[in-house]
Protein backbone atom coordinates (compact mmCIF):
# COMPACT_ATOMS: atom_id res chain seq x y z
CA UNK A 1 0.00 0.00 0.00
CA UNK A 2 2.77 2.47 0.83
CA UNK A 3 4.21 2.50 -2.68
CA UNK A 4 0.75 2.94 -4.18
CA UNK A 5 -0.02 5.75 -1.73
CA UNK A 6 3.11 7.63 -2.83
CA UNK A 7 2.24 7.25 -6.52
CA UNK A 8 -1.37 8.29 -5.96
CA UNK A 9 -0.32 11.32 -3.94
CA UNK A 10 1.69 12.38 -7.00
CA UNK A 11 -1.34 11.74 -9.24
CA UNK A 12 -3.51 14.01 -7.05
CA UNK A 13 -1.42 16.92 -8.29
CA UNK A 14 -2.58 16.18 -11.87
CA UNK A 15 -5.84 18.08 -12.32
CA UNK A 16 -7.13 15.56 -14.86
CA UNK A 17 -7.17 12.62 -12.48
CA UNK A 18 -7.76 14.15 -9.06
CA UNK A 19 -11.09 12.50 -8.29
CA UNK A 20 -9.97 9.04 -9.38
CA UNK A 21 -6.57 9.35 -7.68
CA UNK A 22 -8.13 10.47 -4.40
CA UNK A 23 -10.61 7.58 -4.62
CA UNK A 24 -7.84 5.02 -5.00
CA UNK A 25 -5.76 6.77 -2.36
CA UNK A 26 -8.70 6.44 0.03
CA UNK A 27 -9.01 2.74 -0.81
CA UNK A 28 -5.32 2.26 -0.01
CA UNK A 29 -5.80 3.94 3.37
CA UNK A 30 -8.81 1.68 3.98
CA UNK A 31 -6.62 -1.31 3.18
CA UNK A 32 -4.31 -0.14 5.96
CA UNK A 33 -7.26 0.37 8.34
CA UNK A 34 -6.58 4.12 8.37
CA UNK A 35 -10.22 5.05 7.96
CA UNK A 36 -9.88 8.68 9.00
CA UNK A 37 -7.34 9.27 6.21
CA UNK A 38 -9.53 7.37 3.76
CA UNK A 39 -12.55 9.49 4.63
CA UNK A 40 -10.59 12.69 4.05
CA UNK A 41 -9.58 11.50 0.58
CA UNK A 42 -13.14 10.48 -0.32
CA UNK A 43 -14.45 13.82 0.92
CA UNK A 44 -11.92 15.75 -1.15
CA UNK A 45 -12.65 13.59 -4.20
CA UNK A 46 -16.34 14.52 -3.97
CA UNK A 47 -15.71 18.23 -3.36
CA UNK A 48 -17.42 20.20 -6.08
CA UNK A 49 -18.93 17.06 -7.60
CA UNK A 50 -22.66 17.27 -6.88
CA UNK A 51 -23.85 14.91 -9.63
CA UNK A 52 -24.84 11.40 -8.48
CA UNK A 53 -23.04 9.43 -11.18
CA UNK A 54 -21.37 6.03 -10.87
CA UNK A 55 -18.10 7.51 -9.61
CA UNK A 56 -19.78 9.50 -6.85
CA UNK A 57 -21.91 6.51 -5.84
CA UNK A 58 -18.72 4.46 -5.48
CA UNK A 59 -17.12 7.18 -3.37
CA UNK A 60 -20.15 7.51 -1.12
CA UNK A 61 -20.32 3.74 -0.77
CA UNK A 62 -16.70 3.64 0.35
CA UNK A 63 -17.35 6.52 2.75
CA UNK A 64 -20.16 4.47 4.25
CA UNK A 65 -17.91 1.40 4.51
CA UNK A 66 -15.22 3.40 6.29
CA UNK A 67 -17.74 4.81 8.77
CA UNK A 68 -19.15 1.34 9.31
CA UNK A 69 -15.66 -0.05 9.99
CA UNK A 70 -15.12 2.73 12.55
CA UNK A 71 -18.40 1.88 14.28
CA UNK A 72 -20.14 5.06 13.10
CA UNK A 73 -23.40 3.37 12.13
CA UNK A 74 -25.41 6.59 11.80
CA UNK A 75 -22.88 8.19 9.44
CA UNK A 76 -22.62 4.96 7.43
CA UNK A 77 -26.39 4.86 7.12
CA UNK A 78 -26.46 8.50 5.98
CA UNK A 79 -24.11 7.76 3.07
CA UNK A 80 -25.86 4.52 2.16
CA UNK A 81 -29.17 6.42 2.09
CA UNK A 82 -27.74 9.06 -0.24
CA UNK A 83 -27.08 6.30 -2.76
CA UNK A 84 -30.31 4.42 -1.98
CA UNK A 85 -32.39 7.52 -2.68
CA UNK A 86 -30.95 7.68 -6.21
CA UNK A 87 -30.25 4.03 -7.07
CA UNK A 88 -31.85 1.28 -4.97
CA UNK A 89 -30.06 -1.37 -7.05
CA UNK A 90 -26.51 -0.12 -6.46
CA UNK A 91 -24.47 -2.99 -5.02
CA UNK A 92 -25.99 -4.15 -1.71
CA UNK A 93 -27.06 -0.66 -0.62
CA UNK A 94 -30.70 -1.67 -0.03
CA UNK A 95 -29.60 -4.44 2.35
CA UNK A 96 -27.20 -2.04 4.10
CA UNK A 97 -29.96 0.53 4.64
CA UNK A 98 -32.25 -2.15 6.02
CA UNK A 99 -29.58 -3.61 8.29
CA UNK A 100 -28.43 -0.28 9.69
CA UNK A 101 -31.81 1.45 9.69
Amino acid sequence: YDEAIGLLQDAVRDSHSVMEARHYLGLCFMGKNQYDLALEQFKQALAGHSKMDEASKELRYHQAQAHEAMGNREEALRFYKQIYSQDIHFRDVAAKVEALG
